[in-house]
């Protein structure tokens, strides 16, 4: 290769999107280390880390960590994006060591040889106390600036990130919130933040429960902290870092002296040898999230890069199973690394659209683009599948994939519901759920009648259990579920057929089977919304509505009667629940 062909490769390289790649390194032992990171052709780097730190190390592709461990030089090459450790074993003697990860990490094919700066990050803030805030503005003002200071110096120190205050205010902050979630979607609704900023509300009025604070979704835009609690400024300064962390991708770690760590206020922060700061896994994750959203990546998992995406799916999977061995019970970090999975597994085609918001004169919320979106992105995998169509239950298998992948990118607070309520208007090509007054608002938001047109024309017959109409039972109560609560979606399903009982179909066991069996998927999924994520990887229809073909059908009214009483009746009730039961035994529920 000539030298000006070498030239223009080394420029082409040098203009790719390079990642500013780290290590994370712990000091756990009792005394400060000194060692030195080295790059080929590059001079050597001095690092010190104090007893008790952890620190960021700017590493290229193959660095060699040097350090004189008990009287004795030692080298070790280290992976970037890899958490390593310095312990003492013993008294007086210190090994080095990196974490094992749950699994390999991407090559390393983006990584320059030497290390690079990453694009500095800058983060605009607004503050806010609400209106039941007792002391003056100039002291609470004073207070607050300073406890957040505190806050992003640790930011600051730890990962590079700039955090700023640009502007403080009030909010007024509802008196009725159930919990600290509640008041934190009050807190949505009323303080605005533009795109890469974040506010952060302080709230002074009484509110249900134990938590501290209230924070989202990795980019999520709002923080709630709750005023007064824990006691000192020092634990309420590890409160705010903990939740600006988790904006920044940041979970739950076992590391009892991790900023992350479950149980906040327990007195570590008022000790003056105590260091407020990230594990080494989420200080790890922390940079990453960083530097894609510093180069204009994000803030959804899946507008990541596809090396980003496997590097926190595997840190998110390695402090996954530090909490299954210790039995925490945590599953945050599980979760991530499901949708991680679930965005790097998904073909390319069958990605969920890109949806335009709701049709004007609409008052655009959340729920109602997230009801949209689940059902755009069954519209979409009926078109894709117009060619090579499945049929029946694995047709119905299909969609509810699709409308769960959607919904697993929605923020959590609206991904049961866009999720059940979407299905029932997507796979039901009748106007009962549209009539509804309540869920009017929802369908109009949801589709335009040209839109709802064109699902129509190429949704097939999707079935349960073989049958068309038993799909429509089933997707509809689950959205009645979600809608107006079980009673009521039940009650709806058994006055349907006692009013088919007096018509010419008659009552039917199988339908009231399959209006339970949606009844009780809605239920689980509202109570669990991160079963949303599991579905969009494995749906089967014979999972969640039990066999129907031994059910008596197309009773009229002298029949049930004779048979079974009247809906009050022990022997009707009786057999409904035994449906019930067998409902709940199915290993959709049981797995």
């Amino acid at each position: 290769m000539t030298a000006l062909r070498l030239a223009f490769v080394a420029l082409f390289l040098w203009s790719l999107p390079c990642p500013a790649a780290v290590v994370a390194v712990l000091n756990a032992t009792s005394q400060e280390l000194v060692f030195t990171v080295e790059h080929k052709r590059e001079k050597p780097a001095e690092v010190r880390v104090a007893a008790g730190e952890v620190k960021a190390i700017p590493v290229g592709r193959e660095p060699v960590l040097r350090v004189t461990l008990n009287g004795k030089p030692a080298a070790f090459t280290l992976d970037p994006y890899t958490p390593y450790l310095f312990v003492e074993p013993k008294a007086g003697e210190v090994s080095f060591s990196g974490v094992e990860l749950a699994a390999a990490l991407p090559n390393l094919d983006d990584v320059p040889l030497v290390p690079v700066a990453r694009k500095p990050l800058g983060i605009p803030v607004k503050l806010y106390a609400d209106d039941a805030n007792r002391r003056t503005r100039e002291a609470w003002e004073k207070q607050l600036r300073g406890r957040f200071a505190a806050a992003a110096d640790v930011f600051a120190k730890q990962a590079g990130i700039t955090f700023e205050v640009a502007e403080v205010g009030e909010w007024a902050s509802g008196a009725d919130a159930a919990d600290l979630n509640a008041a934190r979607s009050d807190f949505e609704m009323k303080a605005e933040a533009k795109a890469n900023t974040r506010a952060v509300g302080f709230r002074s009025r009484a509110v249900p429960g134990e938590e501290f604070a209230s924070s989202g979704e990795p980019g999520g835009a709002h923080v709630l902290i709750r005023e007064g609690k824990p006691k000192t400024e020092d634990e309420r300064v590890e409160v705010l870092v903990q939740h600006l962390g988790r904006t920044l991708g940041a979970v739950p770690s076992p590391d009892r002296g991790s900023v992350m760590r479950a149980k906040l206020g327990d007195g570590q922060a008022n000790r003056s040898t105590f260091r407020v700061q990230f594990d080494p896994i989420n200080l790890l994750v922390i940079h990453i999230w960083a530097e894609e959203l510093a180069a204009g990546r994000g803030p959804k998992f899946a507008e990541l890069g596809p090396n980003a995406q496997r590097r926190l799916q595997v840190l998110y999977k390695t402090i996954a199973g530090i909490h299954a061995e210790m039995k925490t019970g945590d599953t945050l970090a599980q979760e991530y690394a499901d949708r991680l999975d679930l965005i790097r597994e998904r073909p390319a085609d069958a990605a969920p659209p890109k949806v335009a918001p709701a049709p004007a004169g609409d008052r655009n919320t959340a729920e109602q683009q997230g009801v949209r979106t689940v059902v755009q992105a069954v519209t979409a995998m009926a078109k894709a599948l117009k060619d090579a169509r499945p049929k029946g239950d694995d047709l119905t298998a299909a969609y509810i994939q699709a409308a769960a992948t959607a919904a697993s990118e929605l923020d959590e607070k609206v991904r049961a519901r866009a999720f059940l309520v979407g299905i029932g208007l997507a796979l039901d090509d009748s106007n009962i759920l549209r009539d509804k007054p309540v869920v009017k608002t929802l369908a109009a938001a949801a589709e335009t009648e040209a839109e709802r047109k064109e699902r129509l024309a190429v949704l097939g017959l999707p079935t349960v259990r073989g049958r068309r109409d038993l799909c429509q039972h089933f997707v509809v109560s689950a959205a009645l579920t979600e809608l107006f609560g079980a009673p009521a979606a039940e009650f709806a399903g058994l006055s349907k057929e006692l009013v088919d009982m007096k018509g010419t179909s008659g009552f039917s066991f199988a339908d009231l089977a399959a209006d339970l069996a949606g009844v009780e998927f809605a239920a689980a999924v509202a109570k669990e919304p991160k079963r949303v994520i599991a579905l969009a990887k494995q749906f089967a229809v014979a999972d969640f509505v039990p066999e129907v073909k031994e059910l008596p059908e197309g009773l009229n009214e002298k029949r049930f009667k004779d048979e079974y009483g009247g809906s009050a009746d022990s022997r009707f009730t009786k057999k409904v629940d035994a449906i019930r039961a067998a409902v709940k035994e199915l290993p959709g529920h049981t797995r």
